[in-house]
């Protein structure tokens, strides 16, 4: 037997081999997976073909299911290394000609890509599937401008030409503007020599048919019936592949186009760990590139909120990546971020090897700009007027009457072939957009012409259009979760319109869209956003007291009720209840009066709570509102719930339920067989309440009513607690938290958090439970959330129960306090580990240090108690 050499060519190809066999793939299926032919695996395989390292590190080790960092890939690229040293430096009498036939004659044709590369593995990945593709010969790279179209072109080309027996080729064509100057550039790559007796392009055609060949044709946005010159070279040339970047598709039947978007960036909401967000590519790309100006810079926990604001920033484009780079040398991470708050367009890079146009941001952009018409200028401009972008609609009510709806819709397919905008299609819904660096160029152009003014007006009016629209679906919950997150996406655009309404003496129709838009706001959690818009608008003017002022009222004071502020939200109700009596307005009488049942609920003056509501009901039933009735007698059930006078609201519950199966409402279906299964475990009836939360829970992911279904599973999670199933119910409150956090519900993610703390705590975890314990009291701290800072400070108290009992005993008093005057009670199902609680840490005090600690307990101020409980 033949003795294989330890870092042989054929070494490379028996571990390849093993890998290929252990990951239960065939040469052709791997072929696939890394767009490569079987029989190129075959020559891989038997150690004829030197390995590409950069292909073996962005395909073959995803392929092979083989981690990058691990002792096998490490081996594997080591071999590879040896074996193309080898078959370079030596090639012998028998693989000579196969070497030959890997490195073309032409590649000194290809410049080495002049920035770091990295990412882009998926696209790489079908580039390359379409080279290696013979019925595939004209590929487009589409995208904006800084985008890293011509470094991926760059690359895989240079992948392809290590690879395959065709010559390849780099083609700038920059400078080239039309056919003629196109053939041109060509030709000078070709380094074909010009001659009088025959036409340019066919001394190209004579050229390719030579030998197989692969073109990268660089910039053809520019050039006027460059698809013409395209279609004879592809119909002249069978054996001819291209590969063009543009900002704009060819548009021919025989082009494969790869729309290249920015690069991943990471979420400032929910940071990885250090070693997972320095592999994220905008920051890799960031890194690499700080570190070529700044040697000794390393992501740390310090800097990498800082870093990742600056990827956010830039949307992940990696000419705006370099461009940030560029000024690492001056600045640090932090002083970066606020540098590029207000000069990012004029930071500029010079470089002898970079085109003039990727100098800047704007130099970039107004190559950009300049290949469209005036009309298309004029529209790129208007559109910049949104901030989280828009719909045809939306476009069509903002940015003129002056378009009929076909008109616009060819403009923003011009703006989408350029790359200028973006677009997403998302169920039955489509949305377009515009980078951040785009938005802020198009700005800048739009600053020229007096119209800022004229389109955000038009945008207020559009945005309380339709979030008067969205009321009822809101209120009914018919459609909920669909108008919920069309208002979400345009929730920077609501806010950009109160903005201008606040600063512009529009205060009027900024309130207007308060009183629509409320509802939004307090199913998605924000409250004290709702109410400081309002209040801004509140302070600036004096509204007239009509139906609008009276609706937007009333919606603040839910959003202070929510946030248990609750003198401001009675003071806000009986103001709108003033003007809808006055203005002899039943159904807003009738909403205000419900609304100050919850106050009076949550406040303990249940006896004030029912009259309320009962004052409430005859009014919906006047105006024929069935929502409005069955709401109320909905929530006459809950006042009695929370009295324990379960079997008054059980009758309610039963009479809510057959409103809303009459009403077809199957969300309210799910509300009622929640309260019905709170009744349950009240009354220790577990198996009945947990097929309430089940029935409940299967409702609400079959509507989609996210919220209903993460309440939902907090219930469950609480009877897997009542049953002793920590880690079940662990699994619940997890799931829900997910849940919560895509809603954006900050006040339940304060509440889920104690519940999985109370799971980790049985389930031994404590430091876990600690850590979540006062993640909870400081996320409800920072929102003015009562129940949350309640919740929190009992956690923690539990947590320091035997270490500091004495903090413990005054971080429970205070949180009884609060519970009395905020209207807080324990519920039944939970008074026994809440006393548990109190027992534990008096078990660990004397009963006079109790006392004692009790008392100073009560006299803390907030602030003080959040310290106390936090500082340990």
């Amino acid at each position: 037997m033949t003795q294989i050499a330890v870092n042989s060519p054929a070494a490379f190809g028996k571990q390849l081999r093993l890998l290929r066999r252990r990951a239960r793939l065939t040469q052709a299926e791997l072929g696939i997976a890394v767009g490569y032919s079987d029989a190129q695996i075959c020559r891989l395989e038997t150690g004829r073909r030197p390995p590409d390292l950069t292909t073996l590190i962005a395909l073959f080790l995803p392929a092979l299911d083989i981690e990058a960092q691990s002792h096998e890939a490490q081996q594997l690229l080591e071999l590879a290394a040896s074996a193309r040293e080898e078959l370079i430096a030596e090639p012998s009498q028998n693989n000579h000609g196969a070497l030959n036939q890997a490195l073309p004659t032409l590649a000194s044709h290809l410049p080495s890509p002049t920035s770091y590369f990295l990412g882009r593995g998926a696209e790489q990945q079908r580039i390359l599937q379409w080279l290696n593709n013979p019925t595939i010969r004209l590929i487009s790279i589409v995208g904006l401008a800084g985008i890293g179209k011509t470094q991926l072109g760059l690359q895989c080309l240079h992948q392809f030409a290590s690879q395959s027996e065709q010559q390849c080729v780099f083609v700038d064509l920059v400078t080239a503007n039309d056919p003629e100057s196109m053939v041109q550039a060509i030709n000078k790559a070709l380094e074909i020599s010009e001659s009088p007796d025959e036409h340019p392009l066919s001394l190209a055609i004579s050229q390719l048919e030579q030998q197989p060949s692969c073109l990268l044709l660089d910039n053809c946005e520019q050039i006027q019936d460059a698809s013409r010159v395209i279609s004879l070279l592809l119909s002249e040339v069978p054996t001819l592949k291209l590969i063009i970047t543009s900002q704009v598709a060819l548009r021919l039947s025989a082009e494969h186009v790869l729309q290249l978007t920015p690069l991943a960036v990471p979420n400032l909401l929910a940071l990885p760990p250090l070693a997972e967000l320095a592999q994220i590519e905008a920051m890799a790309l960031l890194l690499a590139r700080l570190q070529v100006h700044n040697p000794k810079l390393e992501l740390t926990a310090k800097n990498a909120l800082a870093l990742a604001a600056l990827c956010v920033r830039v949307d992940g484009v990696p000419l705006a990546l370099e461009l940030v780079a560029a000024s690492g040398r001056l600045f640090d991470p932090e002083a970066l971020l606020s540098e590029l708050a207000s000069h990012f367009l004029s930071m500029r890079r010079r470089g002898r090897d970079l085109p003039s146009r990727h100098y800047s941001v704007t130099t970039a952009l107004t190559w950009s700009y300049q290949q469209l018409d005036s009309a298309s200028q004029r529209l790129f401009e208007r559109l910049s007027v949104f901030v989280s972008g828009w719909t045809v609609e939306a476009a069509l009510a903002v940015c003129g009457p002056e378009y009929q709806r076909h008109e616009l819709i060819e403009q923003l397919n011009v703006l989408l072939d350029h790359s200028l905008i973006q677009q997403q299609t998302n169920d039955d819904s489509t949305r377009m957009s515009m980078l951040t660096m785009v938005r802020t160029f198009a700005q800048e152009q739009a600053n020229k012409h007096a119209e800022h003014d004229l389109l955000k007006s038009r945008m207020l009016d559009y945005l309380i259009e339709l979030a008067q629209q969205a009321e009822q679906p809101l209120r009914s919950g018919n459609n909920q979760a669909m108008w919920i997150q069309r208002l979400e996406a345009e929730h920077d655009n609501i806010r950009a319109g109160l903005n201008w309404a606040w600063q512009h003496n529009a205060h009027q129709r900024g309130i207007q869209l308060v009183g629509y838009v409320w509802r939004f706001w307090y199913m998605r959690g924000y409250l004290r956003e709702g109410r400081r818009w309002f209040e801004n608008l509140l302070i600036s003017h004096e509204p007239t007291a009509d139906v609008d002022f009276a609706r937007a009222l009333d919606g603040v004071g839910i959003l202070a009720w929510r946030q248990s502020d609750y003198q401001q939200a009675e003071q806000w109700y009986q103001q709108a209840l003033a003007i809808y009596q006055t203005t002899q307005h039943t159904a807003g009488q009738a909403q205000v009066l419900g609304h100050l049942g919850l106050v009076a609920m949550d406040t303990g003056a249940y006896a004030q709570a029912a009259a309320y509501y009962e004052q409430s009901l005859p009014l919906y039933q006047a105006v024929e509102d069935q929502s409005g009735v069955v709401a109320t007698l909905h929530n006459l059930g809950n006042l009695y719930c929370q009295q324990s006078e379960n079997q008054r609201a059980s009758q309610l519950y039963q009479e809510c339920l057959q409103i809303y199966q009459e009403m077809g409402d199957q969300s309210g279906v799910a509300l009622i067989a929640l309260g019905l299964g709170v009744i349950a475990r009240d009354e220790q009836r577990l198996d009945a309440a947990q097929a309430s939360f089940e029935q409940s829970l299967s409702l609400a992911r079959e509507l989609g009513d996210d919220w209903n279904e993460a309440t939902a599973l907090i219930n469950l999670g609480n009877i897997a607690i009542d049953t002793s199933q920590p880690k079940l119910g662990l699994e619940h409150y997890q799931t829900a938290k997910q849940i919560f956090e895509r809603l954006g519900d900050q006040q339940s993610l304060c509440l889920i958090e104690n519940r999985i703390s109370n799971a980790h705590w049985l389930l031994g975890d404590y430091a876990q439970a600690q850590a979540g314990y006062r993640q909870c009291l400081m996320l409800a701290h920072a929102i003015g959330f009562d129940g949350g800072i309640i919740e929190g400070l009992e956690g923690l108290a539990h947590c320091l129960s035997q270490t500091l009992p004495t903090t413990a005993a005054q971080l429970m008093a205070y949180a009884a306090q609060m519970r009395s005057t905020k209207g807080y009670p324990i519920i039944p199902a939970d008074e026994a580990g809440y006393n548990q609680i109190g027992q534990e840490i008096q078990a660990h005090l004397s009963t006079t240090a109790w006392q004692q600690a009790y008392q100073q307990g009560q006299q803390l101020s907030l602030q003080r108690a959040v310290s106390l409980a936090l500082a340990n």
